[in-house]
């Protein structure tokens, strides 16, 4: 039995955020997860707009347990939209799945994890395309290791071990938290702080 967690934020904080695809993929995403994985946990961390919602349209059902996003960060939600799952993932304590709401996986796959490897979606070559250690806001981090630009795709994130979870989402959450002081202007920076970083701690 493991836990699997959706995290869904209107970080526009209004009604037209939503569209009835999103829903629909949020929806689809969990129902076939449940189908091929009856024993597991099921869990939404959403902010409170979306759980009205969601209980407005009678679909709260579709999980097992309905969470607030905990740990409210300064972060510039705009370039750092992400930056929830990261909140969430901070205070995990046991073996994780954390699923994007458009991820859809078909057919049962637990049988294909271990104990001791994460699991990414796929893995991505960033070079010219996301930020280096020649960026000038990387530059100013207070994390300094050399920089590789290749990162992870974490639509799909099997964490096994709660403590790497914590020690990765903290420091991510510490990046965004520093970039956003410093004004970083675009959502490479989100790649950077999520998904290169979890690469850079994998090999490391």
């Amino acid at each position: 039995m493991l836990r699997v967690v959706w995290v869904y934020e209107n970080i526009e904080k209004s009604s037209k955020f939503y569209s009835k695809l999103n829903i629909l993929l949020l929806l689809s995403s969990v129902s076939l997860w449940r189908r091929n994985h009856k024993d597991d946990i099921c869990t939404l961390y959403a902010d409170d707009l979306t759980i009205d919602t969601l209980n407005t349209l009678k679909v709260i059902g579709f999980w097992d347990e309905i969470k607030p996003i905990p740990n409210p960060k300064k972060i510039n939600k705009e370039v750092f939209w992400a930056s929830s799952k990261l909140q969430v993932l901070a205070g995990i304590r046991e073996p994780v799945i954390l699923m994007d709401h458009d991820t859809h996986v078909y057919k049962p796959i637990k049988h294909l994890l271990t104990d001791s490897k994460v699991y990414v979606c796929n893995y991505e070559l960033g070079k010219g395309y996301y930020p280096s250690t020649i960026d000038k806001y990387i530059q100013q981090l207070s994390y300094k290791p050399r920089w590789e630009t290749d990162s992870v795709n974490v639509a799909f994130l099997y964490l096994p071990d709660y403590k790497f979870t914590n020690e990765y989402a903290s420091l991510s959450l510490q990046l965004m938290e520093e970039l956003s002081a410093l004004k970083a202007p675009n959502p490479q920076y989100l790649i950077f702080s999520e998904q290169l970083l979890l690469f850079h701690l994998l090999e490391k």
